[in-house]
């Protein structure tokens, strides 16, 4: 071959190369397989303090209690109580978008179950909720608590109040092993009596079981904890009250326990 044939080859086949050996290594990388990223478990975190963090509504928000609204009544702390934000250890969790979230739920109704502390979080919800429509309403139907209706989406938000789940037998500290709960079952005491875990194991499963009888299948349901007891100085119908800036750590005992670790430290 003649060395100029050759000289201009010779680039050529350099380019040749570097192509293959281009395309061979991003196939390899395709076909390599990639380790899986750890599962996302939003529970497992801490509180953080975040200065900069505003609530989302003010104290006009319509659905809110007027003995509840701690904006309009002016507690103390307020700022800082509103600065903490949940952040979990492998993820990365969004502050919510009132106006994605009723975008999504379009032409859908959406209930909540339970006591007065489900109810704390179901106006702060529904406040969130009214900065994506201003025009929301209260909403109001037989055999309901209370809800709210947002007409820019056609979503409503139910609320019925179940203060309990079970009858029991109602003492002044609820839960004291001497008198242990009384649980029924068709109307007829439990005995012997049932341990407190015991007794709430039987009743979410027949809580699990009736629902599922009672509405559809493709009906998403979802059970929420309530958060721990954070009265200090009585029961929260004896004048206790909440002293609490920040969150409750998870090392942190119970409410109870730390009562009487106030009562000896006081004493």
């Amino acid at each position: 071959m003649p060395p100029k044939l050759i000289s201009h080859l010779f680039p050529c086949l350099i380019f040749v190369t570097l192509l293959l050996l281009t395309l061979y290594f991003n196939l390899l990388s395709h076909t390599q397989p990639s380790s899986p990223s750890p599962p996302c478990n939003l529970f497992k975190g801490k509180w953080v303090l975040d200065p900069t963090r505003q609530p989302l509504y003010n104290h006009t928000c319509p659905f809110h209690r007027n003995a509840w609204n701690c904006l309009k009544s002016q507690r103390q702390n307020m700022g800082l109580i509103n600065s903490w934000k949940w952040v979990p250890e492998s993820c990365t969790l969004p502050r919510v978008d009132p106006t994605r979230f009723l975008g999504l739920m379009r032409n859908r109704n959406i209930g909540f179950v339970g006591d007065s502390l489900n109810e704390n979080f179901l106006v702060s919800f529904l406040c969130v909720l009214r900065v994506a429509d201003m025009g929301a309403k209260k909403w109001k139907r037989k055999g309901a608590w209370k809800g709210a209706y947002f007409p820019k989406f056609n979503v409503t938000v139910a609320y019925h109040r179940a203060v309990l789940l079970a009858k029991y037998k109602w003492g002044y500290d609820k839960f004291p092993k001497e008198r242990p709960l009384v649980f029924y079952h068709a109307g007829q005491p439990i005995s012997p009596p049932l341990e407190m875990l015991d007794g709430l194991k039987l009743v979410l499963e027949n809580m699990v079981s009736y629902i599922q009888k009672k509405f559809p299948s493709k009906t998403l349901k979802f059970w929420r904890l309530q958060s721990p007891r954070h009265f200090y100085g009585g029961e929260w119908n004896q004048n206790g009250s909440c002293l609490f800036n920040e969150p409750l750590k998870e090392s942190q005992q119970q409410w109870c326990e730390q009562r009487s670790k106030v009562s000896e430290s006081s004493d």
